[in-house]
């Protein structure tokens, strides 16, 4: 039997916090704070129980490559079952999805979409993590544009033009992330065979693409000025993504960073335009 330690390992909480983070962003632009007490508990609940599925799924059907890469899976390492920790997995989602209809049905099904995404991410016979190109269009949508739109649509329920191209951002952000992660475990998922993106493209060739991506990243902040909603908040977005984006990459080279040092030449001029204007 296994203990609740191994069940919490298995929720991943420590590797949640970009995920988090997303959600909190969509979750203060939408002035979620201002609903009731039970609202404001449940919507938490609903994103740990979306947030510890999916991270539980992925260890359950990731043991193959755990092994070779030594991580400390706690169903590699013995402690849970791989029935328990699906049977977990499962249980976790169908919370999820019941609290979730306290919210409506647009909730409900948003909620819904994202937790069939997670799960054929990291699922047979889909799972999208070992296609070519699926893996990083899936990771975007599940834990990056979705997961933002998620409070917009509970405590706003109207999307503009101003949510979408942050929801943009993010997505492309995503993926740039996911590209990252499928990098550094190159050598053993090449080992165990997997059709990522990085082991179809190869690793010189996936490094010349997240150059590619972390370089035009910052185009996909720009329009998001133009129809600011919240110019503080959006500039925070620019600001943390970006510092994100280089401080995990120390060997960025010189014309990456181009963009992000016009990104805050633009970002220092808006705000003083902002203070002699209010």
């Amino acid at each position: 039997m296994a203990d609740l330690k191994s069940y919490f390992r298995l929720l991943r909480v420590t590797d949640w916090c970009g995920f988090f983070l997303i959600a909190l962003f969509g979750f203060v632009l939408s002035d979620g704070f201002l609903y009731p007490v039970i609202d404001l508990i449940i919507f938490f609940l609903i994103l740990f129980l979306f947030l510890g599925f999916g991270f539980s799924v992925n260890d359950c059907f990731d043991v193959k490559e755990d092994k070779l890469s030594k991580k400390k899976n706690p169903i590699v390492r013995g402690k849970i079952s791989f029935e328990n920790a699906l049977i977990f997995s499962v249980i976790l989602a169908l919370l999820g999805l019941i609290l979730s209809t306290h919210f409506g049905s647009k909730s409900f099904f948003l909620y819904f979409a994202l937790i069939l995404l997670s799960f054929f991410y990291s699922s047979p016979p889909l799972r999208f993590k070992l296609k070519f190109l699926l893996d990083i269009l899936s990771h975007g949508l599940f834990s990056g544009t979705l997961l933002f739109f998620l409070p917009l649509i509970i405590f706003n329920s109207e999307l503009s033009l101003f949510h979408y191209l942050i929801g943009l951002s993010i997505f492309w952000f995503s993926a740039i992330i996911e590209l990252k992660n499928h990098l550094r475990d190159y050598e053993g998922d090449k080992k165990a065979g997997l059709k990522t993106t990085v082991c179809v493209l190869g690793k010189e060739r996936s490094e010349l693409l997240l150059k590619f991506l972390e370089s035009f990243y910052p185009l996909t902040i720009f329009p998001i000025f133009l129809f600011s909603e919240n110019l503080i908040l959006t500039m925070l977005f620019a600001i943390i993504s970006c510092l994100s984006l280089i401080k995990k990459n120390n060997t960025i080279s010189k014309y990456v960073k181009l963009p992000y040092n016009l990104l805050q030449k633009f970002i220092i001029a808006i705000w003083e335009i902002s203070k002699s204007v209010f």
